[in-house]
């Protein structure tokens, strides 16, 4: 017994070279059997050989916790999570033909102030304006203390009553500190007459992911625990995380405030537009210059989207969604299932330009682990 549990950890756990990023795939020595490279609680395999006393080698760290190479089957399973919470959707958002033209806008559970916007937040490039509550789970993030005067420079996904998904570098501004709000159900963000009731929370806690690093564009992408929860309804709703490696989608889908084009002014509605996949080789030359991207641009983390025509996300769309809608049927309600969040991207508004967004698929772990499984383990 003893030999044979020296050789397990040899044949399965041998060092193979430089030290991996959570969630970054892998390989199985000998066997060369895919894997990922996770945290040991996430991987049933190497639970059943702590469990016999076998010895293994970690794949990488985050932090001081150890991730070890897990085969992609015995992973225990954050997307089978994310799945089942997609499916307790509640309120399907209607079609465009169905929104309220003349209702006018509620005061906000708490005082949304004056509103301020920052005229350097980017935008929808060549976007259209989006309809009373046909993005329910987009979420603006805010800077500043007092709720009055509070300057709106990114946008958010909500993935519960509790949670907003964003990108990392939302988390603090150089200039304005750290985001301190959120605001969800809104359309424009000045004006109080459109067809909207919004409410604002005030952050909690701002989780960014254990690997960003600010000085980079990788890993960008992080959670927002409001202070006090929302209640789901037909103009604030969570939306759905794309689990898979492969995007089915033909079109995807951008959604946030910010400028229309690069030198522009923003538009404080809410805008939208379809952009479509670009493929990695295409996109990692028009960024082989950038100095966040030493290891240029990593497929595995990144999506890059775009369109001919100039579509794009401008500063100010940081950490909106990119996505796509699936209907609803009698057995499945229509919702929105968010592939990436937007990260960065160069000269908006131009012809052929590419933006870049965190692939949410390979995160799906980390944010049920933050958002679900904590969650349930405290209550």
């Amino acid at each position: 017994m003893i030999v044979l549990t020296g050789v397990l950890s040899v044949l399965f756990f041998t060092k193979s070279g430089a030290l991996l990023f959570e969630d970054e795939p892998c390989k199985m020595p000998v066997t060369r059997e895919s894997g990922v490279c996770i945290r040991i609680q996430e991987c049933q395999f190497v639970k059943r050989l702590l469990q016999a006393r076998v010895k293994y080698e970690p794949c990488g760290f985050t932090g001081n916790v150890p991730l070890v190479c897990c085969p992609e089957d015995e992973i225990g399973d954050g997307r089978e999570k994310s799945e089942e919470m997609c499916l307790r959707y509640r309120f399907v958002p209607p079609s465009p033909g169905d929104y309220p033209q003349d209702s006018k806008k509620q005061d906000a559970e708490e005082d949304v102030g004056d509103k301020t916007i920052n005229p350097q937040e980017t935008i929808i490039s060549m976007g259209v304006k989006a309809n009373a509550y046909e993005f329910p789970h987009m979420a603006a993030v805010g800077y500043g203390s007092n709720i009055s005067d509070i300057l709106w420079l990114c946008g958010g996904i909500l993935l519960n009553e509790r949670f907003v998904l964003t990108a990392a570098h939302c988390v603090h501004s150089i200039d304005y500190g750290p985001a301190t709000w959120v605001r969800l159900g809104d359309l424009d963000l000045i004006n109080t007459t459109d067809p909207a009731n919004p409410i604002d929370r005030a952050i909690a806690k701002a989780i960014p992911h254990p690997d960003y690093r600010y000085r980079s564009h990788y890993h960008d992408i992080a959670l927002l625990k409001l202070a006090k929860p929302v209640l789901i309804g037909i103009n604030i709703d969570q939306a759905c995380l794309h689990t898979e490696r492969n995007i089915s989608a033909d079109v995807l889908q951008v959604s946030g405030w910010g400028k229309v084009d690069f030198f522009g002014e923003r538009s404080s509605h809410l805008l939208k537009a379809d952009l479509r996949i670009v493929d990695n080789v295409t996109c990692a030359k028009r960024y082989k210059n950038s100095s966040k991207l030493k290891n240029g641009i990593l497929d595995e983390f990144q999506i890059c989207a775009g369109d001919s025509a100039g579509k794009d996300t401008c500063p100010g769309d940081s950490g909106g969604p990119l996505q796509y809608v699936v209907d609803g049927n009698m057995m499945r309600e229509r919702r929105f299932v968010v592939v990436g969040v937007t990260s960065f991207g160069k000269a908006c508004g131009l012809e052929d330009t590419i933006g870049v967004y965190t692939r949410v698929s390979a995160y799906v772990n980390w944010i049920v682990k933050a958002v679900w499984e904590e969650e349930e383990e405290r209550s």
